[in-house]
């Protein structure tokens, strides 16, 4: 990303009065590769730009091959939120995450990882998964999570790529929401029975959260994300969200030409917007939506061009609801005396 696109980015995410809080999430690619100077560069320009009252913050997700103490530095002083992206133990992450000659990278992420813990630095790790980690026990990936001395972590299913049509092959892997579910099921009865509030599963918290009333934290329950998430490609071009790059359909504009509030108000912004409310009619009848509020559109994307028989009511995270909530109801109850006119559940 040049300066010029940085600059004009900065300047048009800090303007519109709407904009009271604004993430900066750095990306990739490997997004160290820029060096600090382009970061001390983006830090100005948000204070250049920065309106009265305005909360700005930034996260960077790297694999942590780059991590060194200067880096470590940088992040305290500044106040980055750090996410590593680890592919659990070494058998596993070598295979998927290794460099140009075709070394694995698990030692240099791992050294990363006791790095952030010297400095004091707060970080979650992500684990992608996909057919190669899949074959691996929720129970071993959990403790070996848990052996890292790491309390945040949290795990991303493999999705294809966005250019396939309906129908064609995955070019990629594709973890189904049934195979995600499961695993994630082996996941939940470890942390569950740990009991340990510490340990926080970006998934799962949400979850648990969500059916007690609660805040989430993942995009994936908020609803209504068209708008609010924006992916930005070093050449300006807009996406709503990394996940749908590469689809011309959710290309909204390019920061260089286009403010905030014009691509909003645009005729194609707007029709995603019917699209994705049209899509929703279908799903208000899941008995989890006031929960899940339809989940990631992403997820409901790929669903439709690589699962057969997907018939658009369900988000994909049905199974693995109410799989918590039978825990966390049965806990409840056996915890309350008696139930009261207050208690209130959401979904069934």
């Amino acid at each position: 990303m040049s300066f010029e696109v940085l600059a004009t980015l900065t300047c048009k995410a800090l303007r519109p009065l709407e904009h009271r809080r604004i993430q900066f999430i750095w990306h990739g690619g490997e997004p160290l590769l820029l060096g600090h100077e382009f970061y001390t560069k983006a830090l100005r320009l948000q204070q250049e730009f920065k309106r009265p009252g305005q909360m700005i913050t930034n996260s960077l997700q790297t694999n942590g091959t780059l991590v060194d103490d200067s880096w470590c530095d940088f992040f305290k002083q500044f106040g980055f939120s750090i996410g590593i992206s680890i592919d659990g133990p070494a058998e596993i992450h070598d295979r998927n995450r290794f460099d140009a000659a075709g070394r694995g990278s698990f030692a240099k992420v791992e050294r990363a990882i006791r790095l952030l813990q010297k400095w004091e630095i707060p970080f979650g790790l992500l684990m992608v998964l996909n057919r190669t980690s899949l074959q691996a026990s929720p129970i071993d990936i959990f403790r070996f999570f848990l052996d890292l001395g790491v309390q945040a972590f949290a795990f991303l299913p493999a999705r294809p790529d966005n250019v396939s049509r309906t129908g064609e092959l995955p070019t990629t892997d594709y973890v189904s929401p049934a195979e995600y579910t499961a695993f994630m099921k082996g996941i939940f009865d470890q942390w569950y029975a740990m009991d340990d509030p510490s340990v926080q599963i970006r998934e799962l918290n949400s979850l648990v959260s969500a059916l007690v009333g609660g805040t989430v934290s993942i995009c994936t329950l908020a609803g209504d994300c068209l708008g609010q998430y924006f992916h930005v490609e070093p050449q300006g071009d807009l996406y709503h969200c990394d996940k749908f790059l590469g689809d011309p359909h959710y290309c909204v504009g390019n920061v260089m030409k286009d403010t905030f509030p014009e691509i909003r108000g645009s005729d194609h912004f707007l029709t995603l917007v019917a699209e994705e409310r049209e899509r929703i009619q279908k799903l208000k009848k899941c008995p989890w939506f006031e929960l899940c509020h339809g989940g990631c559109p992403h997820d409901r994307y790929i669903a439709e061009k690589y699962l057969p028989g997907y018939d658009g009511t369900c988000c994909g995270q049905s199974e693995l609801i109410k799989y918590i909530c039978e825990h966390v109801k049965r806990d409840a109850v056996r915890n309350e005396p008696a139930p009261t006119a207050e208690t209130t559940w959401l979904g069934t």
